[in-house]
């Protein structure tokens, strides 16, 4: 984001500043020859955490992915050879669907068009990757498949809502619609169908289905400090919601068997990782490291503390941030 300037009455706009990062919240002096302003650039990568390690300087390992570029909302491959990830280039493209080996090696663009492409979900047979596809703010949203092998990606369904939306054990995609209500889409069939849930659930965020797809969970955010709904919630479609982790929840991830892996943040912004079984049993501390936290993240409401855990259980991959400046600036004698 840039500052612009613009006459009055309309016009052609003119560019104050340029460049990659966010120039933003001008305000402009009485006698129109100064603006002040925020400026903040940011570069957000992944790093590992080895779960079997003891902590050191050494754990986490930042991963090997382009430092110039954005990468968010990593996910392992079914066999854990591979992660999923969209990155841009900011200020320059829209968001792209890349895929890279597991230890951030050889990243390949699979889908970088005019379309803001994000989230990509791997199909259980690890040969699709499946993603939320947009043209911009407010525009028309779908979600779409494209083979790892490449290729022209395949809309499978339009009016995409929440781009949080997970694939289950069975393939289906569990998401909401743009009412909260929690539905489930069959590739096969092609049919989409609402699933019952408590009312609470219409309040979530981050749907996951557990790996036998016979439940799904969802993060209830806080609305205020020690709130009694906040954490994370299991529902089974047919019993009342549970609750397996009471706190602040960031992110979450399905790990090996019956196990999730969950960040709790604190008011430090440090997270703690914690392990617990889609039955609420095995609460298990696992490491601590510090929370991505941006404040221009939080203003759009956005998290950038995603996780996800490789499939044997071994490894950790979440956001990290490699550069971060926030500062005031000024422009004198602006034209």
């Amino acid at each position: 984001m840039n500052i612009w300037k613009l006459g009055a009455r309309g016009g052609e706009a003119e560019p104050i500043t340029a460049g990659q990062g966010d120039d933003v919240q001008p305000d402009v002096s009485a006698d129109g020859s100064r603006i002040v302003f925020a400026t903040y650039r940011e570069s957000l990568g992944f790093a590992r955490l080895d779960l079997s390690a003891k902590p050191g300087p050494d754990n986490p390992k930042q991963l090997s992915i382009d430092l110039a570029r954005n990468q968010i909302g990593p996910a392992y491959s079914p066999d854990g050879a591979h992660l999923a990830y969209f990155s841009n280039l900011k200020g320059v493209e829209n968001e792209g669907i890349w895929m890279a080996g597991a230890d951030g090696s050889d990243p390949l663009p699979l889908v970088q068009d005019a379309r803001v492409n994000i989230f990509p979900k791997w199909s259980p047979d690890g040969e699709h990757l499946i993603y939320m596809s947009g043209t911009g703010l407010g525009g028309e949203t779908e979600y779409r498949r494209v083979a790892i092998s490449g290729g022209t990606p395949q809309t499978l369904l339009g009016n995409a809502a929440d781009y949080n939306f997970d694939v289950g054990p069975d393939g289906r995609l569990l998401f909401r619609d743009a009412d909260g209500r929690v539905q489930s889409y069959d590739l096969s069939s092609q049919q989409t169908r609402q699933l019952a849930v408590s009312p609470q659930s219409q309040n979530g965020e981050l749907l996951r289905s557990s790996p036998d797809g016979q439940a799904f969970a969802y993060i209830l955010s806080a609305g205020a400090e020690n709130d009694p709904l906040a954490g994370l919630w299991v529902e089974d479609f047919k019993s009342p919601p549970r609750r397996v982790f009471h706190g602040w929840v960031t992110s979450y991830a399905r790990g090996p068997g019956d196990e999730i892996f969950l960040q709790e943040g604190k008011a430090d912004l440090q997270g703690v990782l914690w392990k617990v079984g889609w039955d609420g049993h095995g609460l298990t501390r696992v490491a601590t490291k510090r929370l991505v936290y941006s404040y221009w993240a939080a203003a759009k409401g956005l998290g950038q503390n995603y996780i996800d855990v490789s499939p044997d259980g071994r490894h950790l991959v979440f956001g990290s941030q490699e550069v971060q400046q926030a500062n005031i600036g000024m422009i004198e004698n602006v034209r």
